[in-house]
């Protein structure tokens, strides 16, 4: 009955939360992990050190979309790079010394499958890990839904940014409907009535205006490349724990 209770209290959410945490706490016992001693171990995991992340991408608004995420959801220290920044011609992957010093110094290089075939022969140089980023696919699935139902505005930053969504848009891509963050006079005839997809690039920049939320919400990462992230955020942490012991 109390248990009822406190589901009834709560809601769905208190349930699910409750159950998800028996899971974890479930599986730190064998590890001789006590509840008192959890929270410490967790911080341990992943606040011991500060792991150092690059991310590349091509446009401003992919960049900076990633990197609120890979900072924000993964507590990376991120420092962003346009592709173009990265210094090298064709077949010079190899010259070390042209890399931007943030490569270097990185712990792990991020990039989307446009730029995979490069940041892999950099990685493996540098000895570094790559994660590749895949969208969350569902996010894919609501865009391609939302286009196939008429159009969709994109208000952004950088030119190329509605080209890439229109890789992803599949049938309907002609229905993209691109509005650059400067042009202030085409913000102010934007037509509310369609759906709206607005860059955390350019929301920045458009601080000042009264913007709709962008009909795309929800993780940006698919579970596959979140996994990839996480399991280096903890290994690097507690390589860092092992080498102060």
């Amino acid at each position: 009955m109390f248990v009822a209770d406190q589901e009834l209290l709560g809601g769905g959410v208190l349930a699910e939360t409750a159950r998800w945490m028996i899971g974890v706490l479930r599986g730190a016992r064998p590890r001789s992990i006590c509840i008192p001693e959890f929270p410490d171990f967790a911080g341990r995991c992943i606040g011991s050190t500060e792991v150092r992340c690059a991310c590349v991408e091509s446009t401003e608004d992919q960049l900076s979309a990633l990197c609120r995420k890979l900072s924000g959801d993964f507590c990376f220290h991120t420092s962003a790079l346009l592709a173009d920044q990265l210094g090298m011609a064709p077949g010079e992957e190899d010259a070390i010394d042209l890399l931007p010093q943030e490569i270097r110094d990185a712990d792990l290089l991020v990039t989307s499958m446009f730029h995979a075939a490069t940041l892999r022969t950099v990685a493996a140089r540098l000895d570094k890990p790559l994660v590749v980023i895949r969208l969350n696919p569902e996010i894919i699935r609501r865009l391609q839904n939302a286009l196939a139902d008429g159009e969709v505005t994109v208000v952004h930053v950088d030119p190329r940014f509605p080209e890439r969504l229109r890789l992803l848009a599949g049938a309907h891509a002609e229905r993209i409907r691109s509005v650059l963050a400067r042009d202030r006079r085409a913000l102010t005839r934007l037509d509310r009535s369609h759906p709206m997809l607005i860059s955390p690039a350019a929301r920045d920049l458009l601080r000042d205006a009264d913007l709709p939320p962008s009909f795309l919400d929800g993780p940006l990462i698919s579970s596959e490349s979140a996994d990839e992230l996480i399991e280096l955020l903890i290994r690097f942490n507690l390589e860092a724990v092992r080498e102060r012991a």
